[in-house]
Formats: structure tokens, C-alpha cells, sequence
């Protein structure tokens, strides 16, 4: 699947139809198969707002309340085109699988007061097979079901999403939405909602063979049977009874952390963090001091002569190109001279002076010029006043008047943070001490306890349900083997012969699909991983727990990395290896929309990226960039893959922004 085109029209900061081709050609020349598409832009020119649109042009209400939805589109329509008159906006996106054509139309419409009175959703969808476009008004229901056959809603958050906000997928991986979602990203869902049907009519079969076989042993099986799926039922019962409440003790554990995470903010005001402030603005001041130090004795020179220099190399440059074109007009006549001077004057009678002698040789000239077909241009008379060397000259031609310090920055940084040191030195005068959090602490302690026996609760029923589905699943063998030795076989016994077959050849090929995703998804999280991360960071080895599909790294000694505390950078980078992995193994091929990719992370990590990731990661990634993070230094490798460019243009005097062609000026 391909995005085809977004079309923004009167949208939000976006003015007039902003239309924006996502294609990428079928057909490519090699060495590199081009992928990407940037859309740079500064902050507030509205790269967000393309992340939101595709996204709910896409998925609609799903996923969001009442509430959500007025705040997002109570205001969705340009202000200047508002003020013009208008009372529509709208964004188009369009599609491509290899079956079909959509493109999706989203209208809202506003009163004179700029109040949302109606939104409209239009689907067009071209069937290639068939040959035949229709266009289809749905409602919600229908049409989340439409698109949930073809990108699956919880599926979203892994191919569209915030580069600086994607950590969340590693902090929420332990969660059953993140475990549903993995399952349909690489497929298993469809597998085992197999093996659920199967069981449905195996258990319908069941009933039907219990009511009207009269052999006591199989009633006997079917009675055992029915027993250990009443226990096993009683079990889930349990399960579903402990998992909400487990839910609201998080959510409580949650709101205390909160509260006391707002207290530790407090004490952000104690002298404690005071002088902690003041230790790092007296470490950055002396820093700033040793630049401007360099600085004085390194390049204040070039600083105060730079406009000097400049003006004498534009000097030089010129006389140096006068002095070159006269030398090669010199030459074109050399053969001239010489032809002149070779003539012996004094046979002439009566004997020429010297000055007639001047005359015919300027007279000649222009007779020679035309014999000799010269081209000639006139220089105009020039004043050489620097005689020097050509070594002289191209040593200050080459002299560079550049510096490294933004003296101006470096001197407003330390204005500020001398007026902060002030102010904390002030405040630490009056400062409070820590507050103390040792009662939170307690509660939280409490409710994670309650959280950990919930928990073994939950293990125990789940044990149980494994217990009585073994039983269930032997039972059933029995029965199956009872039914194979009847002679006088009903239909219903043939039936649930096959489905009974079917089932343990279905659960033999989940096992082994899921056993081979995960050892998929294993490698292709390491291999990527070890590609992204600094040498120097503790990653030694990964695991895929199968259970829980969540991923856990390892340091070099065996010990698990606990992945929430690391820096928000390495949290990134890890989720990226995730959805990295995902996409490899899944059955989706998905395209991908990422805002800000780079934002949070150092120049190692970036550069691993730029190099190893996006241009492998899907046959189509859009990303949305500023000016600091795909930068000019990346462009030279980022435009082997790149199929085009885009950047936000924001009018700062009419508040609005228009999609212009090509990335930024630098590239």
C-alpha cells in the first residue's frame, strides 16, 4: 500500500489548496530505490497538523472522545481565508493497493460565527479488477469497518506517529491494546481467530454428539468434557474479575505518582536544587568565559579587519584579472612586433623619423588585426596600485575572515545567566527545605504490593486454564480415537473427526508461525539495534517474550536493562528498532508518516538513522523535518533515496502557511 496525495485545502494554517504528491514510481533506475519524501519545516508551520490530518482523514472518531474531537476541528478552517468569506475546509488523501484506488474526502463546514455545524466524509474507491469507480457514503460503523480491513486501527501508532513521542510504544508495550496490535501487524490474529472458530464448531458438534450417542463411555468423555470447560470458564471469570481492578489500582498508582512527583516540583524551590542551579549556571558562565577568552586571542582580529580584508580581496581579485586580460591582448601581437622591428628602415629614402616610424606601426595595426583575423577587446585604463608576488596574492585571497564564535550569542548567554545567578542567589536566601514525600511513598509502596498479589492471582487461574485446556484438548483425542473405532459413524462423528484434525493442525501451525515471527522479530530488532546504537551504550543481547510479546534487552552481564529509565534519546531509538522489526516480519506493507525523527537525539544517532534506517525501513516513508535535523551535512546521502522535497513557507504577515516544492534552501 502507497499514499498517493494530500490535498489541503483552507485547512488550518494552510491557505488556498495545498496539494501534496506522495507517490512513489513503480519503476526505478539503479544503484538506489528511492523511498523517502521530506516536508521540511519550521516549528508552527504546521508539520503536526500533516501528521493529524492523514491521521484522521484515515481512522476518523476512532480512538478519540467528544471532547477531543471540538478541540481539534472547532477551529480546523483558515483564519484568512475565514475573514475572506469562506466557510469550508477539507483534506483529501489518497491511497493505492494493489487491488483498488481510495481516496478519502473530509468536508467540515462552519457559520458565520465559526462554529462547526457539519462534517462530511466522502469515500471514492476505483476497483483496478473491474475496472469501475464508485463513490460510497457511509456511516461511522461502516466506514471504520471499511478501513479497518485495510490499515487496522491499532495498528496506527507503528506507521504513523511523532519521532519525539514514539518512547510511548515501549512504555505501554506490556499492555494487551500493544499485544493485539503486534498480533495483527505480523498476522498471528488471523491465525488464531481460525482456531476460535474451529473450537466454536467443535464444541457445537460436541453438543450434538452428547445428545444423541448413547454410548456411556463417550457421554462419560462429553460429561468430562463439559465439566473442565465450566471450570475453565469459572477461571477466565476470575481473570476478567482481577484485570480491571489491576487497571484502577495502576490508574491509582498513577495519580499518586503524580501528586508526588508535583511535590519533588516543590522542591525544585528548596535551597537543595537552588544551589544545584547555581553550581550549573556558574559551570556554563565559565565556559562561556573560556570561548570569549579564545576568542580575544584567537580571532578578534579577523572580526575588526574582516570588512578590510574583504574590500582588499575584491581588489586584488580585480587587478589580477586586468593584469591577465592585458598580458593575453600583449601576446596576440607579439608577432606583430616582430615582423616590425625586423624591417630595415634606414634603406628608405628619404630616411623616416622615429615618430613616423610610431605612426605606421599604429596605422598597421588594424590592417594586421584584420589579415590575421584577431579578436580584440578594448580594456579600460586601470591604476595597478598593490605590487606583489602571486604568492603574496593568493595567500590573502585564501585568508579567511570566518570565526567559530557567535560572539553576540556568546555575550546575551552570559548577560542571562548572570541575571539568573543573581536572582538564585537571592532566592537562596528564602528558600525552604525538601519537602518530604515518605506518606506517598508508603501508599505507593502499598498499592504496588496489591498490584504484585493481583497478579500471582492472575498467573495461578491462568495456570488453571492452561491445566483445563490440556485436559479438554486430551479428552477430546480420546473421543476422536472412540469415534474412529465406531464402525456405524454418524455424519456429526465424520464432521468433528475433521474439525478435531483441523484444530490440532491449526495449533501446530500457530505454535510454529509464532515461534518463527519471534525468532523474526528477535533478529531483526538485534541486527537493526546494533546498527542505531552508540558502541558505547550496555545493549548486550535481546529477547522477545512470546507470553507477554514485549521486548527485553540484556546487559553484558546477563542483567535485564529496565527500558522507562533510560534517556528519552535511547527510548526513541529502541522503539524505532521495534516498529523496525515489526515491519520486517509482518504481512502489511505499510507506509510510513514520522514528524520530527531526530529531534531528541545526538549527532551518532542521527547519522545512524540517516544511513541505516529510513531508507530500508518500507518502499515509502514521509518525514516531516526542520531545518535542524535533516540538514544540509545529510542531504548528499539522503537524496539517493529521496523521491521529492517539500518545504512549509509560513507568511508572517498574513498568518498562514503554503506548501512550496523542494526541501530547504541548503539543499
Amino acid at each position: 500500500m502507497h499514499f498517493k496525495e494530500l490535498v489541503l485545502n483552507n485547512y488550518k494554517i494552510y491557505y488556498g489548496k495545498q496539494v501534496i504528491d506522495l507517490s512513489i514510481p513503480r519503476e526505478q533506475k539503479p544503484p538506489y530505490k528511492k523511498n523517502l519524501i521530506l516536508i521540511g519545516g519550521l516549528n508552527g508551520a504546521g508539520k503536526t497538523t500533516i501528521l493529524k490530518a492523514i491521521y484522521y482523514v484515515l481512522y476518523g472518531k476512532q480512538g478519540i472522545s467528544d471532547q477531543e474531537y471540538n478541540e481539534l476541528f472547532t477551529s480546523s478552517i483558515n483564519n484568512h481565508y475565514f475573514n475572506e468569506g469562506g466557510r469550508d475546509c477539507s483534506v483529501s488523501l489518497s491511497f493505492e493497493t494493489e487491488q483498488e484506488e481510495v481516496q478519502i474526502v473530509v468536508t467540515w463546514s462552519f457559520d458565520h460565527n465559526k462554529r462547526l455545524i457539519n462534517e462530511n466524509r466522502k469515500v471514492l474507491v476505483y476497483d483496478k479488477q473491474k475496472n469501475e469507480k464508485r463513490e460510497s457514503y457511509m456511516t461511522d460503523e461502516e466506514y471504520n469497518e471499511f478501513i479497518n480491513r485495510r490499515i487496522p486501527f491499532e495498528v496506527a501508532p507503528f506507521f504513523i506517529f511523532d519521532g519525539e513521542e514514539v518512547k510511548r510504544l515501549i512504555e505501554r508495550q506490556d499492555t494487551s491494546e500493544m499485544k493485539n496490535a503486534i498480533q495483527r501487524i505480523v498476522s498471528l490474529e488471523v491465525y488464531k481467530q481460525l482456531v476460535t472458530d474451529l473450537r466454536k464448531i467443535q464444541s457445537n458438534l460436541e453438543n450434538k454428539l452428547k445428545k444423541s450417542v448413547s454410548d456411556k463411555e463417550i457421554k462419560d468423555l462429553l460429561n468430562r468434557i463439559t465439566e473442565y470447560q465450566e471450570k475453565l470458564h469459572l477461571a477466565q471469570q476470575k481473570i476478567n474479575e482481577i484485570t480491571p481492578r489491576i487497571a484502577e489500582l495502576e490508574k491509582e498508582k498513577s495519580e499518586l505518582t503524580i501528586a508526588r512527583r508535583q511535590k519533588l516540583a516543590q522542591n525544585t524551590e528548596s535551597n537543595v536544587q537552588i544551589q544545584k542551579r547555581i553550581a550549573s549556571y556558574e559551570a556554563k558562565l565559565e565556559q562561556i568565559n573560556r570561548d570569549l577568552k579564545k576568542f580575544r586571542s584567537s580571532d578578534i582580529v579577523k572580526v575588526l579587519l574582516s570588512n578590510s580584508i574583504k574590500k582588499l580581496q575584491k581588489t586584488l581579485t580585480e587587478e589580477k584579472q586586468y593584469l591577465e586580460n592585458k598580458l593575453k591582448l600583449e601576446r596576440q601581437f607579439v608577432p606583430y612586433e616582430k615582423f616590425f622591428n625586423e624591417i630595415n628602415w634606414s634603406k628608405i629614402v628619404p630616411p623616416l623619423s622615429e615618430s613616423q616610424i610610431e605612426q605606421l606601426k599604429t596605422i598597421g595595426k588594424p590592417t594586421w588585426i584584420k589579415v590575421h583575423n584577431i579578436e580584440q577587446e578594448e580594456l579600460p585604463e586601470r591604476n595597478i596600485i598593490h605590487d606583489i608576488s602571486p604568492n603574496d596574492r593568493t595567500k590573502i585571497l585564501r585568508f579567511n575572515t570566518t570565526t567559530h564564535y557567535d560572539i553576540k550569542n556568546l555575550i546575551n548567554e552570559k548577560l542571562r545567566l548572570e541575571k539568573l545567578l543573581k536572582e538564585e542567589e537571592e532566592n537562596l536566601k528564602n528558600a525552604p527545605d525538601p519537602i518530604d514525600t515518605s506518606e506517598d511513598d508508603k501508599m505507593i509502596s502499598n498499592i504496588q504490593k496489591e498490584i504484585w498479589d493481583l497478579e500471582a492471582k492472575l498467573k495461578k487461574y491462568r495456570m488453571h486454564i492452561r491445566k483445563y485446556k490440556d485436559e479438554i484438548t486430551n479428552a477430546r483425542n480420546i473421543l476422536t480415537r472412540l469415534e474412529d473405532a465406531k464402525k456405524d459413524m454418524s455424519e456429526i462423528s465424520k464432521q468433528y473427526t475433521i474439525v478435531s484434525n483441523m484444530i490440532q493442525a491449526a495449533d501446530e501451525f500457530v505454535k510454529e508461525i509464532t515461534d518463527l515471527k519471534a525468532s523474526r522479530i528477535k533478529f531483526e530488532f538485534q541486527n537493526i539495534l546494533e546498527k542505531l546504537i552508540r558502541k558505547d551504550q550496555e545493549f548486550f543481547d535481546v529477547e522477545f517474550d512470546q507470553q507477554h510479546y514485549i521486548i527485553k534487552i540484556y546487559n553484558d552481564k546477563g542483567q535485564p536493562v529496565r527500558l522507562k529509565d533510560r534517556s528519552a534519546g535511547e527510548m526513541q531509538i529502541i522503539a524505532l528498532s521495534f516498529i523496525w522489526a515489526l515491519t520486517k516480519t509482518a504481512g502489511l506493507p505499510l507506509p510510513f508518516v514520522i514528524d520530527t525523527p531526530l529531534g531528541r537525539l545526538d549527532s551518532i544517532h542521527r547519522n545512524h538513522l540517516i544511513k541505516y534506517y529510513f531508507n530500508m525501513l518500507s518502499d515509502q516513508v514521509i518525514i516531516l523535518s526542520t531545518d535542524t535535523e535533516v540538514t544540509s551535512e545529510y542531504m548528499d546521502y539522503v537524496q539517493r533515496y529521496m523521491v521529492r522535497g517539500y518545504h512549509l513557507e509560513y507568511n508572517q504577515e498574513l498568518k498562514y502557511t503554503e506548501v512550496k516544492e523542494g526541501y530547504f534552501d541548503f539543499v
